[in-house]
């Protein structure tokens, strides 16, 4: 079955009279879907777009809500031999349109507001020829009379393994949006690692705080439940009547954003609730920081298991570590100086530390120190981007099948096999006296009782960076003189350790920027800015 909706064919065929998407509708209750209704338009979706004359291979943009349609509308289209193209729908309008152009799809369903972006910028659009609105059946060119007409199983297209499936954007938190390219295989492989490593089978009720953890589940027969939750802003998330659907559905698994459940964590901390269905819980997407760990832990069954599996959208998953081990307070201990553990490879993942430079690599060698460049290779790890080969050359070592990826991620190994990350390689600060990494330094900062977290950035030209930590304290209405005590303090515990002591400026910022989506990581770009500006007002000042 090297087309991925063959998976969904199957376990729909299994359990088609069965509920399969659970999806949250605001006051009303919520609507049910079963595996044979989705199985049916998805169908109806395939010949829709036979009849439309698209051919296999062609990419199909998908902007619709999170539902039962935007489920059977991919798997549809997959069934057709078509890729589909999926974009963040939190990023900002520029980088949006810079994805639109980058996939240049021939085909487009969407919300009425995708199609006044698409009329208002008609040259970035220029590609798509077939356009459905989704959502209002009786206009003109709606996507639901796609699937209508149908009148016999659409039989998949068969595609090989490396043939693409979709286009899935990054979110550019660091960097540009980059198109990448994930194949039937990749797909494959992902749920074949999940399954065995995590035993999502058939029959069980999950609960999705994101849509493609929900289509990954019902290809394995899961019946997936869909909270609302606006993908753009999981952090803002309503707990309450997520709790509820809990209550009602019993999930026994559970998948999310750490802001998700960081939500979830602090609803039952405030009112008493418990999450006592669940039996595992994975948290994906960015770094789970102790206290969401331990206000999960506190709503949860004892027996229950808590999951940060570490990967990207280029890779995953790649490895995994549990909360209790997360938490054992000589783990904790380490972090200072050697940053976030994610654990140990799972099953048929390779990884390697390579050389940490910011040009291409053609082979893979051994990082030369303790410190090197994160470097995955497997059967879940994508190919390339769409249209990017320089971005390709920089991430890929090797040609495929069997490329290496790099991750951007630095990091080490311990002697029991897990892997440590120290920082992304774009945010390392080379001195003078050496390259320093942020992930350990700001271990080590917010230790202190006042800080709520730290960036530790590097203005200036590569090899000749100076150090600055930048913090944020819990107490923003903190007086000067209270600001000037924690800094002080923080430059005596820099100084205790040999690695740090070459870092000689702390500044205090009133909010540190954070990515838009997660609400976790740190913009250290742009926080290098600031510090930049600030050091240079401090020198005027002194100047004066």
């Amino acid at each position: 079955m090297s087309n991925l909706a063959d998976r969904f064919v199957k376990a729909a065929a299994a359990r088609a009279g069965e509920t399969a998407l659970i999806l949250a509708r605001g006051r009303g209750a919520p609507r049910e879907t079963t595996f044979g209704e989705l199985a049916r338009w998805s169908d109806g979706y395939a010949w829709g777009a036979r009849r439309a004359g698209l051919e296999p291979g062609a990419r199909v943009l998908l902007l619709v809500r999170p539902g039962p349609d935007l489920v059977a509308q991919v798997f549809g289209m997959l069934k057709a031999g078509l890729a589909i193209v999926l974009i963040d729908p939190g990023m900002d309008r520029r980088s949006f349109l810079g994805c639109v152009e980058t996939a240049a799809p021939e085909a487009m369903i969407g919300v009425p507001v995708a199609h006044l972006l698409a009329a208002r910028w008609p040259r970035t659009f220029s590609s798509v020829r077939r356009r459905w609105l989704a959502g209002w059946p009786w206009a003109p060119g709606a996507s639901e009379r796609m699937r209508h007409g149908a009148i016999e199983p659409f039989a998949s297209t068969p595609v090989s393994p490396e043939a693409t499936a979709a286009v899935v954007f990054t979110t550019g938190s660091t960097g540009v949006p980059k198109g990448v390219i994930y194949s039937h295989g990749n797909y494959g492989a992902q749920l074949d690692l999940l399954a065995r490593r995590f035993a999502i089978d058939a029959g069980q009720v999950t609960l999705a705080g994101y849509l493609p953890f929900a289509l990954l589940c019902l290809c394995m027969g899961a019946t997936c439940v869909l909270p609302r939750v606006n993908p753009a802003r999981p952090a803002s998330v309503d707990a309450g009547p997520v709790l509820d659907l809990m209550k009602r559905y019993r999930p026994s698994l559970g998948l999310g954003s750490p802001a998700f459940w960081g939500r979830l964590a602090e609803h039952c901390a405030t009112s008493g609730a418990r999450l006592d269905s669940l039996r595992q819980v994975l948290l994906f997407g960015a770094e789970v920081h102790e206290p969401i760990l331990r206000g999960l832990r506190a709503a949860l069954p004892d027996e229950a298991v808590v999951q940060t599996p570490y990967g990207s959208t280029e890779a995953q998953p790649i490895s995994t570590i549990s909360d209790r081990e997360l938490l054992d307070p000589a783990l904790l201990e380490r972090r200072a100086a050697l940053g976030v553990c994610v654990g140990t490879p799972i099953d048929g993942v390779e990884v390697r530390l390579v050389p940490v430079t910011d040009r291409p690599l053609s082979e893979v060698t051994a990082a030369p120190g303790a410190v090197g460049e994160v470097a995955v290779r497997g059967p879940m790890v994508t190919a390339g981007y769409l249209h990017q080969p320089e971005q390709d050359r920089l991430h890929k070592i090797g040609a495929p099948p069997g490329a290496w990826h790099r991750m951007g991620d630095c990091g080490s190994i311990d002697e029991d096999g897990r892997l440590w990350l120290a920082g992304r390689r774009s945010q390392r600060v080379e001195t003078p006296a050496g390259t320093l990494f942020p992930l350990p330094v700001e271990a080590r900062v917010n230790r202190h009782p006042a800080v709520r977290r730290s960036a530790l950035v590097g203005p200036g030209a590569r090899g000749a960076q100076r150090p600055v930590v930048v913090i944020e304290l819990i107490d923003s209405t903190a007086t000067q003189a209270t600001r000037e005590a924690v800094v002080s303090q923080i430059m005596n515990l820099l100084a205790d350790d040999q690695a740090t002591r070459v870092i000689q400026d702390v500044l205090v910022h009133p909010r540190l920027p954070v990515d838009y989506r997660h609400n976790a990581k740190i913009q250290r770009e742009a926080v290098a800015v600031w510090a930049a500006e600030a050091m240079r007002g401090r020198a005027t000042m002194a100047a004066e």
